[in-house]
């Protein structure tokens, strides 16, 4: 396998891709972002894992 690949259209303007074509849509049951800090109640909690200390 190498590093080397080639994308191939028409026009520039086809290989590029709005935010919206890049998400997926939102489930049923999904809230939508930012998303509050859950895991924990301070930055450290969030970040490094509220139960690893």
């Amino acid at each position: 396998m190498t590093n080397e690949y080639e994308l191939a259209d028409d026009s520039r303007q086809d290989l590029i891709f709005t935010k919206a074509e890049l998400l997926a849509p939102l489930l049923p049951g999904m809230e939508p972002p930012p998303h509050p800090m859950r895991l924990g109640d301070t930055d450290a909690d969030y970040y490094l894992g509220a139960g690893e200390r």
